[in-house]
């Protein structure tokens, strides 16, 4: 936390950068149990880009506080620029189920 307030010069914009970094951290493999917080949590492998996945693969070692602060900044430098376009594409899969849901719900459909 103190990384991401140094680079932005104060420490009152905290509160805004907690969830990417927060996310940044689940996502990331860690050293001792061979996977992320988030496939723990969720019994499932986080989806993320390709691109972005290569970049975060690495597992963060917490020996080195300096270097693993960096790293976790850098993740949710990534996360942060990544989400909107992830969430985006979650609306737009919402927005084409919603006919099909209207119908079979509606009382329209028959079933085979």
């Amino acid at each position: 936390m103190r990384k991401l307030t140094e680079d932005k010069g104060t420490s009152k914009h905290w509160p805004q950068l907690l969830p990417w970094l927060l996310l940044g951290y689940s996502c990331s493999v860690q050293g001792a149990t061979g996977i992320s917080p988030y496939q723990k949590l969720n019994a499932t492998n986080p989806i993320i880009p390709l691109a972005t996945q290569e970049r975060i693969s690495p597992p963060l070692n917490f020996d080195d506080p300096e270097l693993a602060a960096a790293i976790l900044f850098q993740r949710a430098k990534l996360v942060r620029r990544n989400v909107p376009m992830a969430i985006s594409n979650i609306l737009i899969a919402q927005h084409k189920d919603t006919p099909r849901y209207a119908t079979v719900k509606g009382g329209a459909y028959i079933p085979r």
